[in-house]
């Protein structure tokens, strides 16, 4: 299992969108065991997905709904410091 993990690009991002795809890191959300999100939230192969899905509750927005974990989307949302990193 990787650390890290490039999530795809489901559809191209805007001019203001940050330009690189999210990151998944496996090393961060160690404390929670793989069942946790595998196969309830995530598929078993890797798969793009998007902010709207993620705020609708799915994939990291599961977890990362501003109550549970930092928000996926939003102001509070650290973009480019933990997922849109290079």
């Amino acid at each position: 299992m990787p650390v890290v993990v490039r999530v795809p690009i489901v559809k191209p991002h805007g001019a203001a969108d940050p330009a690189d795809a999210g990151l998944f890191s496996h090393w961060q959300h160690d404390q929670y065991p793989c069942f946790v999100c595998h196969p309830a939230i995530f598929p078993r192969a890797r798969k793009g997905f998007t902010h709207d899905e993620m705020d609708e509750g799915m994939f990291c927005g599961a977890c990362h709904n501003g109550q549970s974990a930092p928000p996926a989307s939003g102001e509070r949302a650290a973009c480019r410091k933990s997922c849109h990193a290079k």
